[in-house]
This record gives C-alpha cells, sequence and structure tokens, in this order.
C-alpha cells in the first residue's frame, strides 16, 4: 500500500511530519510516498531505509493557508499538495494525507479527485474524543451553508464512515441542535429532521452542542458553519480546562503532592481529549481516500492519521459509501 505524505503547509514544519511517518513505518506496512521537496526530506530518512521502501514526488512549492483555495489550486500547479493529489488521481497510490490549508485541500479533492456520484459536496470529517465514547461529526468547515438534502448525505457518509470506524452494524446518528425537541431549531434543521427521521439509518434525534462530549451519538450530523463553530469551542474549552488543571496543580507544594497522586487520573482525562488519538479524518465523498490531519500536528498526530487512513482503505469505506449513496438516486 502506498500512502502520499504532504509535506508542505503545517504548522510545525516538514521535520515533523516526516517523523511521523517514520513512527508509522515502525507500526504498520506500507510504502510512503514524499510529496514535498526531495533533498531535504532524503536527508532526514534514516540510512536503513531502503530505496525501494520509498518514493518521492518532488515539489518545492508550498500552498498556505493565505492562498484563496481555489485559485491556489489552478494556480499552484507544482505544490505538494497539487502534485500529491494528481498522483493519487492517477491510480500511483491508495490515499493521501496532508496537514495543509483545510479549503485548498477540500477545493483540490473536488477538481482533481473528483466526488462520489450523488454527493453533492464532500464534507470536513472529525473524531470528537467524549466520556463514554467517540463520536463522528461532520461537516465542520468545509460547507458553511447546506440545506436538507447535503445534510442528509452527510448522515449516511457518516453511517457507513462509524460502521469501519467503531466496529457497529447500525451506528446512531443525531441532528447537532438548541434543543433535543424534534420541534427545535431553525428551518434547515427542523426540515433535516423530519427527513433524517424517515431516512434508512439509525437516527436518535436531535442533540445540543453541551452534549457534544457525553452523548450515546456515533455520528452528529450539522452544517459546516455551527459543526465549526462547535469543533473550535470544544478544542478550546478541552485546552484551557487542561491549562488551569496544570496551573493549579504547580500552584504549591501542597497541590504538587495531590497532583502527583491525581496523575494517573489525569493522565487518563488528556488522553480522552487529545485529538492525536485519531491524528486525522476523511474528507467523506471524495473518490479517492484523502486525510486531513490538524494543521497542528506533530509526529504523533501523523502517526496515527496514516494508520487510521490504512484502516479505512482496508475496510473499502468508500466503496460502502459509493455503494449506499447509489441506493440514493
Amino acid at each position: 500500500m502506498k500512502i502520499i505524505i504532504d509535506t508542505l503547509g503545517s504548522d510545525k514544519g516538514l521535520e515533523e511530519i516526516v517523523k511521523g511517518t517514520l513512527l508509522a513505518l515502525e507500526e504498520v506496512d506500507f510504502i510512503p510516498v514524499f510529496s514535498g521537496p526531495k533533498d531535504l526530506i532524503k536527508n532526514l530518512l534514516p540510512d536503513n531505509l531502503s530505496e525501494d521502501s520509498v518514493e518521492f514526488i518532488d515539489a518545492n512549492e508550498k500552498i498556505s493557508n493565505d492562498d484563496q483555495p481555489a485559485l491556489a489550486i489552478r494556480r499552484k500547479k507544482n505544490s505538494s499538495m497539487v502534485m500529491g493529489l494528481r498522483y493519487l488521481k492517477n491510480g500511483n497510490a491508495d490515499g493521501m494525507i496532508s496537514a495543509g490549508s483545510t479549503g485548498a485541500l477540500l477545493a483540490g479533492a473536488t477538481l482533481i479527485i473528483g466526488r462520489i456520484k450523488n454527493v453533492d459536496r464532500a464534507a470536513l470529517t472529525i473524531v470528537v474524543p467524549g466520556v463514554k465514547n467517540h463520536t463522528i461529526m461532520l461537516d465542520v468547515g468545509a460547507n458553511m451553508d447546506c440545506n436538507v438534502d447535503l445534510i442528509k448525505q452527510f448522515a449516511v457518509m457518516g453511517s457507513c464512515y462509524a460502521k469501519i470506524l467503531f466496529e457497529k452494524a447500525d451506528p446512531s446518528i443525531a441532528l447537532l441542535n438548541i434543543g433535543t425537541e424534534e420541534g427545535k431549531g431553525n428551518s434547515l434543521t427542523k426540515s433535516a429532521y423530519e427527513m433524517l427521521k424517515d431516512e434508512d439509518i439509525n437516527f436518535i434525534g436531535n442533540i445540543e452542542s453541551r452534549d457534544i462530549l457525553d452523548n450515546d451519538a456515533d455520528v452528529i450530523v450539522a452544517d459546516g458553519f455551527a459543526g465549526n463553530l462547535v469543533l473550535k469551542s470544544v478544542e478550546g474549552v478541552s485546552m484551557t480546562i487542561l491549562s488551569l488543571l496544570k496551573e493549579s496543580v504547580m500552584s504549591s507544594l501542597r497541590t504538587k503532592i495531590g497532583g502527583a497522586l491525581l496523575k494517573p487520573a489525569l493522565s487518563g482525562i488528556k488522553g480522552k481529549l487529545d485529538y492525536r488519538e485519531h491524528g486525522a479524518a476523511p474528507l467523506l465523498g471524495s473518490q479517492k481516500p484523502v486525510f486531513k490531519a490538524h494543521g497542528s500536528s506533530d509526529s504523533i498526530a501523523i502517526k496515527n492519521g496514516i494508520k487510521e487512513m490504512i484502516k479505512f482503505i482496508e475496510a473499502d469505506v468508500i466503496n460502502e459509501i459509493t455503494e449506499k449513496m447509489r441506493g440514493e438516486e
């Protein structure tokens, strides 16, 4: 299996991406295809990595977060992202992971790779850590303005992904809303509720944002605007709580002693709130496996993201979504 690694565009730089790839090679079997400046990447690789166990797409141009996404995809044809996506499109690899510009990756996946039939727009997907279980959430920023048909497509694709990721035959689907009652929400969520309850999925109703980290849903669907607001709120609150806990524990000798006793429990909490556990998530709706890693991903997140992608590819999730969406005609 060949996985394209976009080495440019992340916050932590090329070295961290390469390091994460090498960590993944210690745990899973695949051939990395590094897209980026070949000479710089080669200098970071160990001598015992044979030439036939790695490939390169020599690209020195980078798409930044300041670039206009669709325009950058069209103009920066020699960028690591565009060249990687074209390599994937041509069947030279099995999947691609990038920690670069989210907007550009979405635009590139649409313009270069293409969408699954009957999928109007690809959805940005994340795995949200929770108290009871992890939850897939989509869309979290790709589509700011949605209609009920898009919400339905997100639910169907999310269900297919959850079957594989969580190994559940009938994953539960919830709709993000301002209240749990059926009549709550705006015109979009009210109409989406009516459509979802008649779909051939395990729809369990509305869920409020305060219950994101403690709920029974395997999948939460939302329009990209609301989903992105909730995502960033959860991330911000989680980081703040962890920071406050650390500050309180280190405030005095007495609390340091207490903190030492609580360290195992606190580590468990941190682990549950750590986005690095899954590392990256797919752009559901793309015809090829394209995974988006957090822009600030470190080597551990990249390692886990690659492992998640390999699991995704081996489970043939895209084919399952394709078959399911064919039935939606």
